[in-house]
């Protein structure tokens, strides 16, 4: 019984080929294929002027550009005295400002050696 069972495996080892190097090379080429998406969004640099109008602060023209007042003030060092009190008339410059919500992730990979 055991002598079936022996000969069954010789088979099945001889079958899938041999360690022989002339073998290798007659392998086909494994094919692999892979989908990946990317999303681009465009971020607009350039710098927007806005005129300040009479009962505006810079708190709420900060908000209206979605720009942190701190960007806004450091922007217009050159314009405002008084971050408190800005006069109507005044040309404000609104820098452009993006809040990224995800980093950009690395698709190449590396081989150990």
């Amino acid at each position: 019984m055991i002598l079936p069972a022996l000969a069954f495996g010789v088979v099945g080892m001889v079958a899938c080929g041999s360690d022989e190097p002339e073998s290798i090379g007659t392998l086909p080429p494994i094919r692999t294929t892979s989908t990946s998406s990317t999303t681009t969004t465009l971020f607009d640099s350039t710098i927007q002027l806005y005129v300040v109008k009479r009962g505006e602060n810079l708190s709420l023209i900060a908000r209206s550009f979605n720009v942190p007042l701190d960007f806004l003030i450091d922007a217009n060092q050159d314009q405002i005295t008084d971050p408190n009190n800005v006069p109507p008339g005044v040309t404000l410059k609104i820098p452009p400002y993006r809040l990224v919500d995800d980093l950009p992730t690395s698709t190449s990979t590396t081989e150990a050696p």
